[in-house]
């Protein structure tokens, strides 16, 4: 039996960390988000953790939800609609409260405001354009 070259076995260890190991870093925020329409969206909150009121009839703290349009290019996208979406607290508009609200972007950005409630837990916030969407997480407590 004929012994195999440790340079032979080095470079295919090489090879394979290049092709198969390197090329295999998971998600990240920096790459494109595909979706049919094309369209790209990242949503920011901040801050992302909240002050809960307790015992008051008015909102507690709030956090500015903002949603980054892009298209294929990467250009920002004017005027399309940024539908906001969460799990707990309000959207509030005016002396009203929403569950959802959309808003239109300028210069390719759509921002809500979410405001705490009398309940503590985590928000799951979803910004979606068409058929892109992007998810952010504020954190409500005492």
């Amino acid at each position: 039996m004929r012994p195999m070259p440790w340079r032979a076995i080095a470079t295919m260890l090489v090879i394979w960390f290049f092709l198969i190991g390197g090329s295999c870093k998971g998600p990240s925020r920096d790459q494109s988000v595909s979706s049919a329409s094309g369209f790209q969206i990242f949503v920011t909150a901040d801050p992302n953790t909240v002050k809960v009121q307790p015992g008051a009839d008015e909102p507690g703290g709030c956090s500015i939800i903002t949603a980054k349009v892009f298209n294929t290019t990467g250009q920002l996208v004017d005027g399309a609609p940024v539908t906001f979406t969460k799990s707990l607290g309000i959207f509030p508009i005016g002396t009203e409260e929403f569950d959802a609200v959309t808003i239109r972007t300028t210069n390719g950005l759509a921002t809500a405001v979410l405001c705490a409630k009398q309940q503590v837990g985590t928000s799951l916030v979803t910004a979606t354009v068409e058929d892109a969407s992007d998810t952010v997480i504020v954190t409500f407590f005492f």
